[in-house]
Formats: structure tokens, sequence, C-alpha cells
């Protein structure tokens, strides 16, 4: 059977991209950031998983106006990088994991949309390689619409989050599986509100996140919106992942808030697989 053995949240800012390009990891600004990314994708790699599933946001790249699933998996053995201009090798998939995952979600009343072709853009394919360099697990890629109306309540994502921790520990296959959210926290790119962070509420969210998760989940989106911020919504992709671990507690969070993002990263420990940093 396999273990759940972690879970990681982290931002997925195209501008952490940027700083990588440009150089300016080291910069005052940047460093905080990157060490405490370090300091994760060492206590990740230590536990060394099999495979990880990562739940994100698609930013209109795989899904549009067209058609925009609430909750999507992909269950394929590669998933194509899109909305880059430079040519991206395929992100690795785990096929076997992914469709028992949606099998098992949907028998528990989660209407996934399953995708066996689907293209991953920056909210997989900037934070994933901070983590893990090498592409070295394959990934199971589980999409939230945070974009368009209606979107998901937080409470509606705490359950699919807790539905994909149970079919994980119920996968027969063996393997060490962790659990990685991306996006948030507070910043907002739209509206009279451009580029406002809010500080104090990204702090008290990491500190629900560990210690009152129910307070979390009893957010409207809409609520979720006004604290943080039109696109701080996407930290329903945190308690989703929340969900799936159960009890747990974080060794490491760091919070950094710079320019128009609150900037964050985490660790966390199930209750069944504690190890010390």
């Amino acid at each position: 059977m396999a273990d759940l053995i972690a879970g990681v949240g982290i931002s997925h800012a195209p501008s952490i991209a940027g700083a990588i390009a440009a150089g300016r990891t080291q910069e005052a600004g940047w460093k905080p950031l990157f060490d405490a990314i370090d300091h994760v994708k060492a206590w990740l790699t230590e536990l060394d998983p099999d495979a990880a599933v990562v739940i994100y946001n698609d930013h209109a790249e795989e899904f549009f106006l067209d058609r925009c699933p609430t909750f999507a998996i992909g269950v394929a053995d590669r998933f194509e990088v899109t909305g880059h201009d430079e040519p991206a090798p395929p992100v690795p998939g785990h096929r076997d994991l992914g469709l028992h995952i949606a099998t098992e979600a949907i028998a528990a009343g989660i209407d996934f949309t399953v995708c066996h072709e689907q293209g991953v853009d920056d909210g997989v394919v900037v934070p994933l390689p901070l983590l893990d360099d090498a592409w070295r697990f394959p990934i199971v890629p589980i999409s939230v619409n945070v974009v368009w109306d209606p979107r998901p309540s937080p409470a509606r994502c705490w359950t699919m989050g807790a539905a994909v921790g149970a079919a994980i520990r119920s996968y027969g296959g063996a393997g060490r599986i962790a659990v990685i959210a991306t996006g948030g926290l507070s910043h907002t790119l739209v509206g009279p509100r451009f580029g406002s962070v809010e500080p104090e509420w990204d702090r008290r969210f990491l500190r629900q996140m560990e210690e009152a998760p129910d307070e979390l989940r009893a957010y409207t989106m809409a609520e979720l919106e006004q604290v943080a911020g039109h696109e701080g919504v996407e930290v329903v992709q945190w308690i989703a992942m929340r969900a799936a671990l159960g009890g747990c507690r974080s060794p490491y969070t760091c919070y950094h808030p710079y320019r128009m993002t609150g900037y964050a990263v985490a660790c966390y420990e199930p209750d069944n697989e504690v190890k010390t940093v």
C-alpha cells in the first residue's frame, strides 16, 4: 500500500521564474524566499517521494471560457507544457496513480473531469522544478477552477482534498506519495486593489493551516476574495492539500511578502509519518 508522506505548499507566481532567469535570486528582496525554497527542497529530497499529486490552478491556458471544469485530474504518462514561448520538455505523469485517485474520488462523490491528455502551465512548471530540479518523481496534476464563476467553495475544495488523501492511502501500488499545493498567498492583479498584499491575513492563514483548518473551510469564496484578494483565492489549493493530510504538523514555514505577492512555502508532516528536518 502507498504511504502519504508529506504535504508542501508553495507560491507559483511567474515572477519567481523571472527572478531566476534574471539571476536575482540572491538579491535582498528575493533571497529569503529562495533560501526557504531550498530548505523545503532538501526536506522533500530526504523523504524521497515516488510520486506527487500537484493541486494547482490553470491560468486559462488549458481550460478557458468554452470549458472550465471545477476539478480536473490528469491521467497520463506525460503532460505537455502550455503557455510558454520557448519549447519545454513534457512533465512526467503517473497514469496508474492518477486513474486510481480519479476512480476512488468519483466513487466518493467528487466529480472530476478526467483528462487523458492535458497541458500544465506555470501553476506546475514554475514551482515544481524548484522542489525537484531533475523531475525525479512523476506527478498527478489536479486543477481547481479559481478563475471563472461559479468557483468551488473552500469547503468543497476541502472535501475534494480529503477524498484524494483517502484514495492515495488506498492505492495498491507501493509508493511514497507527496501532495503539493501551489498558488497564493494574497495578491490582486485587477481592479482598484491592484498590487495589494495582506500580510496579516496571510500569516493568520498559515497558522490556521496547521492549527485550525476548520476555520478555513468556513469561508465563502466571496469572503476569501475579500480578505486575500482577487487572485488570493488560489489558497483553496492549499486547503485541499491540508485536507488530504488529515492530522499534521508543519516543521517549517516561511512567509515573505514582496512587491505584489504574499509569497509562502511550507512543509507538512502527516501524523502517520513524522520526521524532523
